[in-house]
């Protein structure tokens, strides 16, 4: 069957049409397909996430048990004294406990505290005895269901915890009563998305921690839940599974979960399906508008190109008949600007040239004749630009052998420096990299010469990419240069190897001749950081692990005092004071390196409130003036004329952050010097500056003066006991307070070190 050009046009845009909407069905199905794979996995990290923050719950409160189970193991007697203020610190220390009970192995309560006090023994009482409390007995601590008081409706339980002698025997039970109300403090920080959150049931499908204190408070079972209902059944993890339900909001939600060994409770990742799923759906629509309009568009376009070819054939054709006949005075008129208008017109061409023919070739003759004359003389003209052409090139090839020379030497140079250094043109191209560079990036030299230096490496200043034209601009500020010297950079190379360096940035206006602008030094110290990130890591662990024993020796060491003060002679008592004050600064430390870790880790948290600062100022100098007249030092707090200056703060850390700097005024100036404190009340915010006549911080020292566990060498380093964490602290405290610290310090003659924090701004 014959078809027209039009008919297959037609068919062939169907055809691909449908060509497209095959792959375009396949590749949206494999999207969605791939999506809701990984809405369940990412579910289920996070819900091992929540379940590791409750076990250390429960870890952590059989230890305090532990702490006051220990007191019984040297002999079957009583301390009671002894006793009740260990069970009064573990009462205090922890937001969890609302009461500790001391019980025979025959259920009798020997003693009863709670935060308020201790039960009077005519009120003492016995335990209903449980399978929980003799388990306790039999030297197995056990955990009761969650129950809710009738009178405060607060999720409890029970934990019996067994008090053993040497030989494994029980001599009694510990019983504590749990208040769960803050459970949900523990897993608040497990989100999913921007709306997730993680929840707890216990064992019957109760609630018992939730965003939602108002729901928590009804005591909902959510044991018809899919999700808790498979949870508590089965005991595993819904892996490779989604659960899908309407929440008590009635929103359309998708959920995740573990079941927590032990205590019979399973935690919940819960995310609206709208969020998990919002990808999908605009894919969906994506793919629908699509098919749609690309179906009206090629379907119009189809239509329009074929009448746009087949007019043009028709009109050749009638021409082409009247040329078979002699005609060759009319002319096609083919206005479509493609191939076939060039077509028509060849067809003009044609007829017109038949009937030119011959006056064509006269004037080609005379044409050639005029050509050769033309020719003869550029000959002459070329013949003498060859001659400067020639002198020109020897010009060129002296310049060429001296761009050369200072080439290779610059390159013999640069390949004998242990550093990465990387040499780049006013194009930003890199023309020389020497073997450190590649060693740094894992590129070699043929990969990046003449490349655009941004192809090949990334540069992050503090999480924040720098682009090419802010490190390797023509003209960069010597300020600019030095900040950028001064920071820790991360460097991302081939196949995203990441390298921590210090740069060093030179121009080289000089050697523009054989176009090298600016040289990158890079000093690779990926292995100090790692150091500086491994040894973070055993601090914040070594602290974790000496809180507990050094709050338990302080405990006992002041209750040793306290009954044994007047039994022992004055030196006895200064060993002991001296005992105690070094036990208070071990405690001290181990604060501020769990703060320190804390502050790495984004979970220090700030309490902010309204305060006064010139009274708080104020509080804070009187605090240290005894310091100070210990080391015949004068300090004077010059007010401003403000009668108060309002601010938002946590006055806690803030606290702190001048008691460091009051202090370090004081340690590091000499006898009968003077420590300055002003405030400048500005718009914006008030700037605290604390001036005193020590001895002075080198200037070399200055820019390192806030890192971590930094400590200036010399006399400074003489006269501190520190750890060189506290200016790190103070200045972490002060960024948190969207506030600034800096210092300014001459060796000698004193420092003064200034902050600022926002002023408290009235609601319009």
């Amino acid at each position: 069957m014959k078809l027209s050009i039009r008919y297959k046009l037609l068919f062939s845009f169907s055809f691909v049409l449908f060509l497209s909407f095959l792959v375009f069905t396949i590749g949206y199905s494999i999207t969605v397909d791939t999506i809701k794979a990984q809405t369940p996995a990412l579910q289920l990290e996070k819900a091992e996430q929540a379940k590791s923050e409750v076990q250390n719950f429960v870890t952590d409160t059989e230890t305090n048990l532990l702490g006051i189970s220990e007191s019984f193991k040297e002999d079957n007697s009583i301390d009671r004294k002894f006793l009740k203020n260990t069970i009064y610190g573990t009462l205090r220390l922890s937001r969890f406990f609302a009461s500790i009970t001391i019980l025979t192995d025959q259920g009798k309560e020997i003693v009863k505290m709670d935060r308020h006090g201790e039960t009077p023994e005519s009120e003492l009482s016995y335990e209903i005895p449980t399978s929980t409390f003799y388990d306790a007995v039999n030297g197995k601590s056990n955990i009761t269901k969650v129950y809710f008081a009738e009178d405060d409706n607060v999720p409890r339980m029970d934990i019996f915890y067994p008090i053993l002698n040497e030989n494994g025997r029980a001599l009694g039970v510990i019983k504590g009563n749990l208040e769960l109300e803050n459970l949900w403090d523990i897993i608040s920080q497990v989100k999913s998305g921007k709306t997730g959150f993680a929840y707890l049931v216990d064992e019957e499908g109760r609630l018992i921690a939730h965003p939602n204190s108002d729901f928590l408070s009804k005591d909902p079972i959510l044991a018809d839940r899919n999700i808790v209902k498979f949870l508590l059944e089965s005991d595993a993890s819904g892996a490779g599974q989604d659960f899908i339900y309407s929440n008590e909001k009635n929103i359309e939600v998708i959920s995740n979960g573990l079941s927590i060994p032990g205590l019979n409770w399973a935690v919940i990742i819960e995310q609206p399906l709208s969020e998990a799923y919002r990808e999908i759906y605009l894919l969906n629509k994506l793919f629908y508008a699509s098919i749609i309009s690309s179906f009206l568009l090629l379907t119009a376009i189809s239509l329009l190109i074929s009448e746009n070819i087949a007019r043009p054939i028709r009109m050749l054709q009638k021409h082409t008949e009247k040329i078979k006949q002699g005609d060759l005075d009319e002319k096609i008129n083919i206005t479509s600007n493609d191939e076939i208008e060039d077509l028509g017109n060849s067809f003009n061409l044609m007829t017109a040239r038949l009937s030119e023919s011959i006056d064509d070739l006269k004037s080609n003759i005379v044409q050639l004749q005029e050509q050769k004359g033309r020719l003869d003389q550029s000959a002459r003209l070329l013949l003498r630009r060859d001659l400067d052409l020639r002198k020109v090139y020897e010009d060129l090839q002296v310049q060429t052998d001296n761009i050369t020379a200072e080439t290779n030497k610059l390159k013999v140079i640069i390949a004998g420096i242990e550093d990465g250094v990387i040499a780049v043109d006013f194009d930003r191209k890199i023309q020389l990299f020497n073997k450190s560079a590649e060693k740094i990036t894992g590129y070699k030299l043929e990969e990046v010469t003449g490349g655009y230096i941004g192809d090949f490496i990334n540069v992050f200043v503090d999480g924040e990419e720098l682009k090419p034209e802010e490190y390797c601009a023509d003209k960069i500020k010597t300020k600019d240069i030095a900040e950028l010297e001064s920071k820790e950079i991360t460097i991302l190379g081939k196949n995203n190897k990441k390298t921590y360096v210090r740069f060093t940035i030179g121009h080289l206006d000089q050697m523009k001749n054989i176009n090298v602008g600016i040289i990158l030094t890079l000093h690779d110290i990926t292995k100090e950081y790692e150091l500086e990130k491994m040894k973070l890591d055993f601090v914040s662990m070594a602290a974790h692990e000496l809180r507990t024993p050094i709050t338990t020796i302080r405990g006992y060491l002041s209750v040793f005092i306290d009954e044994n003060s007047k039994a022992m002679n004055k030196d006895q008592m200064t060993f002991l004071n001296r005992i105690d004050t070094a036990a208070a600064q071990l405690s001290a430390l181990i604060e501020d390196l769990l703060n320190v870790s804390r502050i790495d880790k984004g979970t220090f948290k700030l309490e902010i409130e309204e305060t006064d600062w010139i009274s708080t100022v104020e509080e804070s100098v009187n605090e240290i003036k005894e310091h100070a007249e210990d080391k015949n030092i004068s300090v004077k707090f010059t007010r401003p004329k403000d009668k108060s200056i309002e601010v938002n703060v946590d006055k806690l850390r803030i606290k702190e952050v001048l008691t460091n700097l009051l202090t370090n005024a004081i340690n590091y100036t000499p006898s009968k010097g003077k420590v300055e404190i002003s405030i400048e009340n500005t718009k914006t915010s008030v700037i605290t500056n604390v001036k005193d006549t020590g001895v002075g911080i080198p200037s070399h020292a200055i820019p390192k003066l806030f890192r971590k566990f930094y400590r200036v060498s010399g006399e400074l380093e003489e006269g501190s006991k520190g750890t060189g964490l506290g200016l790190y602290i103070a200045k972490s405290i002060v960024n948190m307070h969207y506030g600034k610290i800096s210092v300014k310090s001459k060796e000698g003659k004193g420092s003064v070190f200034s902050f600022s924090l926002p002023k408290k701004r009235n609601k319009t």
